[in-house]
């Protein structure tokens, strides 16, 4: 899908017979076997603890977003607002306590998060100034 959106190759994008990206999924498994391979198991939980985490924590923040905004389609969520706060409150919680524990894994996250939110600008921008001058044309 980020393929084919413009964010990464459009040869991973390509589907084989049964419908399946796999070019994308091969490099998927091989960088993940590599990591794997290559980072002790411990470490690796912390990095993808934290990562997880910060994510899980922005979907349930987009809950309130899009309720604001009267976008949600399907509002299912027993409890609220209660329940995604007290969620908020924990993955907090586990975010600050990952980082005493484990800062590598921790800046590890960080840098992948900031990496990836860089690519993604920098992408972003340049998708825009083709769509701009698509429209001046």
């Amino acid at each position: 899908a980020m393929a084919r959106d413009g964010f990464l190759p459009p040869g991973l994008s390509r589907l084989n017979a049964r419908h399946v990206p796999s070019r994308a999924v091969a490099i998927q498994a091989g960088l993940a076997a590599i990591i794997a391979l290559s980072t002790r198991l411990e470490d690796l939980l912390y990095y993808i603890g934290f990562t997880l985490n910060i994510f899980a924590a922005l979907t349930v923040l987009s809950l309130f977003r899009l309720r604001r905004q009267n976008l949600a389609h399907v509002k299912v969520c027993v409890g609220y607002p209660l329940t995604p706060i007290v969620f908020l409150i924990f993955t907090v919680w586990m975010t600050i306590w990952s980082i005493q524990t484990e800062p590598k894994g921790a800046l590890a996250g960080v840098a992948t998060l900031a990496v990836g939110f860089v690519l993604y600008l920098a992408r972003a921008r340049q998708a825009r100034l083709v769509v701009e001058e698509r429209a001046r044309s």
